[in-house]
């Protein structure tokens, strides 16, 4: 199982909205995936830290890093 916290800023408002939940099977976390890569919005998982785990196939279109370039840095570098 795997717990995630998400934030997702709310463009009309202006505010930040926050929600955590738990992924329980390898099914619920390949989808998780997949819809983050589908959003047209930059989207990462980081670790406590703040140490990114994952960016979503816009920001490495958008951006021009690898996922593995991005992988294991700090959120800070952007």
């Amino acid at each position: 199982m795997i717990h995630f916290k998400i934030k997702l800023k709310d463009k009309k408002r202006g505010t930040m909205v926050q929600n955590s939940f738990h992924l329980k099977n390898a099914s619920e976390i390949e989808n998780f995936y997949r819809f983050l890569n589908f959003l047209d919005e930059f989207a990462f998982i980081l670790d406590e830290k703040g140490i990114i785990l994952f960016s979503n196939q816009y920001i490495i279109d958008k951006l021009g890093y690898s996922q593995k370039e991005l992988a294991g840095q700090s959120f800070e570098i952007l």
